[in-house]
């Protein structure tokens, strides 16, 4: 769940952004330290393609990092508040045996809660304009897993 989160985090950031130029050199050292503190939630390969493949063939170096900064920048430079928006959330797993014991959020749920708050509280640090907005696409296939929509809601 925390990888799809990952990939959702990026990809909010960079589809919400728009182009830019060189700015000031504060504004570059701020999206340099937030950048940092995404670094580790950015996923540098497609996690789908490469789920059954050795990791160890893959090339795992960072793209984007250069056009990403300078959009940081341009934002960061025009005081524009950096809107993050996670898909995640859509409904506990039916898999009671091995996997969860309800259909209710559990300590997991708490602790990706606290995880994506700790996130956010650290770029906040470094930039106030800082906001996450959580949604769900739950109702949309728990029928597929055969999820009852009370369950989804509940959730």
């Amino acid at each position: 769940m925390l990888t799809s989160l990952k990939t959702m985090l990026l990809l909010s950031t960079i589809s919400s952004f728009c182009s830019t130029s060189t700015l000031g050199s504060i504004e570059e050292s701020q999206a340099k330290l937030f950048y940092g503190v995404l670094q580790p939630y950015i996923l540098t390969f497609d996690i789908d393609a490469h789920a059954t493949s050795d990791l160890s063939k893959i090339n795992l170096s960072p793209t984007g990092m250069k056009e990403l900064l300078e959009k940081l920048t341009h934002l960061i430079h025009a005081q524009e508040e950096i809107h993050f928006i996670c898909l995640a959330f859509p409904f506990k797993s039916s898999n009671k045996e091995d996997f969860v014991e309800g259909h209710l959020p559990d300590m997991a749920d708490y602790h990706s809660l606290e995880h994506l708050q700790d996130l956010i509280q650290k770029l906040k640090e470094i930039y106030t304009k800082v906001s996450l907005t959580i949604m769900t696409d739950g109702l949309l296939f728990n029928d597929l897993f055969e999820i009852p929509d009370k369950n989804v809601i509940d959730f």
